[in-house]
């Protein structure tokens, strides 16, 4: 039986082994369709081998060989190792940012006029985050113009010129809008600006000594101190914190706090999820409680801990398992 190693756009530093079907020809470099727990997601096939150590009973079969595009040279998947390994980026998502096709789970259906308004970032905002001239918001704008789109945009200005505040701020946009942005800078290359705002971030994160030690040695605190100026150098208008303190020590868990604290306090809105009571009395100004897939409480912090209005709200501050 033929084995396919896939690497899927998901946050796993490892490929996947799912076997190849009877008649299915799979090279390496396809781009085929899987079935990851109850997703359906698009891959890439980095190699083929004849036998895997994932028992027989655990496997899956490849669903569907893709024909959007031939499969890759190995060339270019020695460039996204290279890119996962230089930026420490699992070598899916590496491909999923070099090939369009699989940045999304699915076929993407066409959104109802509605969803694209809803959609659609709010530049002003993001203009406020980084201050622009007329002739970089006209460049903002042009970029826009092209967005979701498979096409290379050329950004051509002398050194100083505010290209890179242009780059930042699409890229900011696109964080808002809940896209992806990755963003390869040759280091001789750097500009002063962007040299400047890296430094500021990791300083501000409290990393400034360890700005060239490799990622994946840091510890595990260190690391999400490390994500946080990534997002802080962006300047975004949102900013998305999915319990960034998790199986964290408590000295980590106060950095973390104080930074995410510092981030709002620059202007950027913070959407969080706990489940630590203390750190949402710390940290939240508005609380939104979630209860069996419903909105259960949708009110002001001081006064969810208080004197919550909810019955699940009570129940939690008791202590109680929802």
């Amino acid at each position: 039986m033929a084995i396919a190693r896939i690497a899927l756009p998901v946050a796993a530093d490892t490929t996947f082994d799912y076997w190849i079907p009877e008649g299915l020809v799979v090279e390496r470099g396809a781009l085929v369709r899987v079935r990851l727990a109850r997703r359906s997601l698009a891959g890439v096939v980095v190699d083929v081998a004849p036998s895997t150590d994932v028992p027989r009973d655990k496997l899956q079969p490849i669903d569907e060989l893709r024909s959007e595009i031939p499969p890759l040279p190995a060339d270019v998947l020695e460039l996204a190792r290279f890119v996962a390994t230089y930026y420490q980026e699992p070598l899916g998502l590496a491909l999923a940012q070099m090939l369009p096709p699989l940045a999304s789970a699915a076929p993407r259906k066409a959104p109802s006029p509605a969803s694209e308004h809803a959609a659609e970032p709010d530049r002003d905002s993001n203009a406020r985050a980084v201050s622009q001239n007329a002739d970089q918001q006209r460049a903002c704008e042009a970029l826009r113009d092209v967005a979701g789109s498979f096409a290379p945009c050329l950004l051509q200005g002398i050194t100083g010129s505010g290209k890179t505040e242009v780059y930042l701020s699409a890229a900011a946009e696109r964080i808002a809008a809940h896209g992806q942005v990755l963003i390869l800078v040759p280091e001789i290359n750097l500009t002063p600006q962007f040299h400047e705002r890296i430094r500021d971030a990791l300083t501000s994160v409290g990393l400034s000594d360890l700005a060239e030690r490799p990622a994946r040695v840091l510890s595990g605190g260190e690391q999400q101190r490390l994500a946080l100026a990534r997002a802080w150098a962006l300047k975004p208008a949102v900013l998305f914190l999915d319990e960034p303190t998790a199986s964290l020590d408590p000295p980590s868990t106060r950095a973390v706090e104080a930074i995410v604290e510092n981030i709002h306090r620059i202007g950027t809105t913070i959407v969080m999820t706990t489940h630590q009571l203390a750190q949402a009395k710390r940290l939240a100004t508005d609380v939104i409680l979630l209860a069996e897939g419903r909105v259960a409480a949708q009110t002001a912090a001081e006064m969810f801990f208080r004197e919550p209005r909810s019955a699940y709200g009570r129940v939690l501050l008791e202590g109680e398992r929802l």
